[in-house]
């Protein structure tokens, strides 16, 4: 159609109105009409409704696309393209057409979503038709798995048929299993299943009987089974055939049967039995006497107790008014759970230099004492001598003069056994 022959009309600010142009809707159109200059009522761009068709460009999963002829407006909601991509891509996919932006590439989940593109889900044959929501490039068509999400126990979904090592993994629980491959493992499985053979009297030692896999014997009469150097069995004990054989001694086919003895009872101080190995908590805790320890669980209970350091700090509430700690300078150590070394404890006398007599701290109740108190003597860091003691609740008491602005004393108490686990006073120094 010559130009000037397009059916419409002007509107009054001279934009033209198109009422019906037979053209393709999506890419692939020619004519010789200049598209740029043709506009819907209200000043809507005719390209933005044509779209347009072609291969992407780049080499990353930030895709380009030219259009010819090219797009000269923003993309408008409803823009269809037609577009073929030059590389498979890797993950989560823009595409900015004419440099008119990069938009992401979303497509349908199946429960109503849209979300990135996994990788490999674009390929170089295929043409994928995209509609621009205003915000997004939605794929419409191209994508095989589009519009559907993987099947699980609660929601339909695609899923695949399973090899048979995955039909064989009972952990396996995101393929089908065939039917060929189900009656194959049945099969598999039921070979060998117990079947009751009936009594068997082991009064006079018999051999072995002939059995398959799965044949059970129950002792019906006490002796031993497999001749007179076979396995002593009781009333009830079940004899189970392993492996097929022709019967015979226990030298001859003892290792194809097992015996499974019934009637055995928990060990005692007194009969013997069985037993069960202790868990790590009734090994740590040390009250179960009907449980064996293992030499790991042994190891672990002794590596908990031995050359095992615990640093603590000197809690504020352990401190009263008269005393403070210097910052980082709190720590003293429990040592296996219950000897006590000072590490790096240095005090200094609120308000200044000055005379001090008082009970100071609190540190862990002693727990062998002789007499009622720990006591002995430390220097401050310029020579001050020091008397201290510790009563049976784990009060500090100290006597003494700090002598300068920056003397402060060195807490090197004596190690003390404490309390185990440890305990505390309970009042505060004053």
């Amino acid at each position: 159609m010559a130009p000037g022959h397009w059916p419409g009309t002007h509107d009054c600010r001279g934009h033209y109105q198109l009422k019906s142009i037979p053209m393709t809707a999506i890419g692939g159109y020619t004519s010789d009409v200049n598209l740029n200059d043709l506009q819907y009522v209200g000043n809507f761009p005719i390209q933005n409704s044509l779209g347009g068709s072609g291969t992407t460009t780049g080499t990353t999963d930030d895709y380009a696309l030219q259009l010819t002829p090219a797009l000269t407006t923003a993309y408008e909601p409803g823009l269809p393209l037609k577009v073929k991509f030059n590389r498979v891509n890797g993950g989560p996919v823009t595409l900015n057409v004419d440099n008119r932006g990069a938009a992401p590439v979303l497509k349908p989940d199946g429960a109503g979503n849209l979300v990135p593109l996994d990788a490999n889900d674009l390929n170089t044959t295929l043409f994928y038709i995209l509609i621009h929501d205003g915000g997004r490039f939605q794929v419409a068509t191209g994508i095989s798995s589009q519009g559907a999400s993987t099947a699980s126990e609660t929601s339909a979904g695609i899923t695949r048929y399973a090899t048979t090592p995955e039909s064989n993994d009972p952990a396996n629980n995101t393929t089908s299993v065939t039917p060929q491959k189900m009656i194959a493992y049945v099969s598999d499985k039921v070979t060998g299943l117990w079947e009751n053979k009936g009594p068997i009297n082991c009064a006079n030692n018999p051999n072995y009987p002939a059995g398959v896999s799965g044949d059970a014997y129950t002792v019906s009469v006490a002796g031993r089974i497999g001749g007179a150097s076979g396995a002593q069995v009781e009333v009830r004990d079940v004899i189970y055939c392993v492996e097929d054989n022709n019967g015979g001694t226990q030298t001859a086919v003892g290792g194809r049967w097992n015996v499974i003895q019934t009637n055995l009872v928990q060990a005692t101080e007194a009969i013997a039995g069985f037993l069960k190995i202790a868990t790590q908590g009734q090994t740590n805790s040390g009250t179960d006497d009907a449980s064996v320890i293992t030499p790991l669980k042994l190891q672990t209970k002794l590596d908990g107790l031995l050359n095992r350091n615990t640093n603590l700090f000197i809690l504020n509430e352990h401190m009263g008014t008269v005393m403070q700690y210097n910052p980082g300078r709190n720590v003293y150590s429990v040592i296996n759970g219950n000897l006590m070394v000072c590490r790096d404890i240095r005090l200094i006398r609120v308000g200044g230099p000055g005379a001090v007599q008082a009970w100071v701290m609190n540190l862990p109740k002693p727990g062998d004492l002789v007499t009622s108190l720990y006591s002995g003597s430390v220097f401050s860091a310029q020579g001050q001598h020091f008397f201290y003691s510790i009563n049976q609740n784990g009060q500090l008491f100290l006597t003494g003069i700090l002598a300068g602005a920056n003397d402060e004393l060195m807490l090197n108490l004596n190690p003390y056994i404490v309390k185990f686990p440890i305990e505390y006073h309970d009042t505060s120094p004053p």
